[in-house]
Parts: structure tokens; sequence; C-alpha cells
């Protein structure tokens, strides 16, 4: 009884409950679901009892839908989304899916991790055009954090086809990209707020061959190789 005490004692702490990571990460950073008693616990009992409370939640692909229909999150406003395999990648954010539609206009900040470990050009581009849904399924989405999962760094994200990509609400952006071009296709003025920019790319060479037009508002920029 004293232990149950204490668990509901913690569940109105706002500290606890405001932030919720809802998956398991062993040491060498591989994601698993939580096990189905654990799991079972916070879809049945703790998740419809502190949702108002939620305003991030941590999630991996198994257990994802679960979680989100397991409550309404009125006050969500934050989704990290970790080894996200690359179909449900594409059914999550394409057009209007139900499990996004409620926090359509709520959610202002995502962490998404694609596991793909394939160098097929069709894989590369469902990622690239999963990132361009990201700005539709969200709106007023103010950081972003983009990337792929995998250890090797197999396919990066790569801008080849002219994508509807834009947000004039975005601020902050983290993404590895494979060209340097895909740089410039980011800093175009398509996302006019941005001001924080962390880059990771692995072919700096130039090869447009006329002069793009840059965003000059970003303030902060970070080039990694």
């Amino acid at each position: 009884m004293g232990v149950n005490r204490q668990f509901s004692k913690i569940l109105r702490d706002s500290m606890f409950t405001s932030r919720l990571t809802l998956l398991r990460c062993l040491w060498n950073g591989f994601i698993f679901p939580l096990s189905r008693i654990v799991l079972d616990r916070f879809c049945l009992q703790i998740l419809p009892e502190i949702h108002h409370r939620i305003q991030w939640l941590d999630l991996e692909s198994l257990s994802m839908e679960r979680i989100l229909f397991a409550a309404d999150y009125p006050n969500l406003r934050g989704l990290g989304l970790y080894n996200i395999d690359q179909e449900t990648a594409v059914h999550f954010f394409s057009g209007e899916q139900i499990l996004t539609r409620p926090f359509k206009n709520q959610i202002s900040a995502v962490i998404i991790t694609i596991s793909n470990n394939t160098v097929d050009l069709s894989a590369k581009n469902e990622i690239t055009t999963v990132c361009s849904h990201i700005f539709t399924a969200f709106p007023n989405l103010f950081y972003l954090n983009f990337h792929q999962s995998s250890h090797r760094n197999i396919e990066r994200l790569s801008f080849d086809r002219q994508l509807p990509m834009f947000s004039s609400t975005l601020v902050e952006l983290h993404i590895k990209v494979q060209h340097f071009d895909d740089i410039l296709y980011l800093l175009d003025g398509r996302f006019n707020k941005l001001q924080i920019f962390y880059v990771d790319v692995i072919n700096v060479a130039h090869t447009r061959t006329s002069p793009p037009m840059i965003n000059n508002k970003v303030g902060y920029f970070t080039i990694k190789q």
C-alpha cells in the first residue's frame, strides 16, 4: 500500500509527468518497447489518469500507436519518435492520418529517428518525403530534429527532387544530409523564421551551376562532416 501511495504522489507531480519516456534504451543505443505488463499498466491506467499533464512523449515504433490512442493529450506539445521504421513513418505522416490529426495544431517540437538499413533509391526518396510531410502534419512546428538511426549512416536525406517543403514557424532545425547542395536547398528561404541550423553533411562539394539564394536570418549555423 505504501508503494502505491508513493506512486500516486509521483503521478500528481508535473515534474515527473510533463515528459514521459515510454521505451527502453540499451547502453548501445538500441531501442525496444516497454514490457507488455508495464505497457498495459500505462495504457489502461496511468495515461488516462494523467493525460492532461503530459506535454511531451518519447515513443518507439512498436508501441507508438497504442500509446497515442490510450488517451487524449490536450497539452501535448512535443513528440520524440525513436527508431521508427520507414513504412511506419510514411504511414504516420502522410495525409490526414488519424494518429496525428488530434495534435495537428498542438505539436511545436519533434525529434524523429528513422530506422533504415537499405541503400535502395526509392527508400531514400521515401525518407525525404517523410521529412517534407512532417511540416504538413504539424504546421506550427518550432523545432525539428530529423535523422536516420542507422549507426552505419548508409543513406541520408538528399533533396534531388523539388518537394513542396516549407514552414513559416520553424526556428531550429537539426538534420543529416548527403550533399552540400542539400544545405543550400534548406536555406533558400523556405524556412523564413529559421534561426538555428545544425547540419551533418557527407559531401561538401558544391555542384550547382547558378548561385543559390540564401536565407540570411539564420543566426547560428553549424556544419559537421
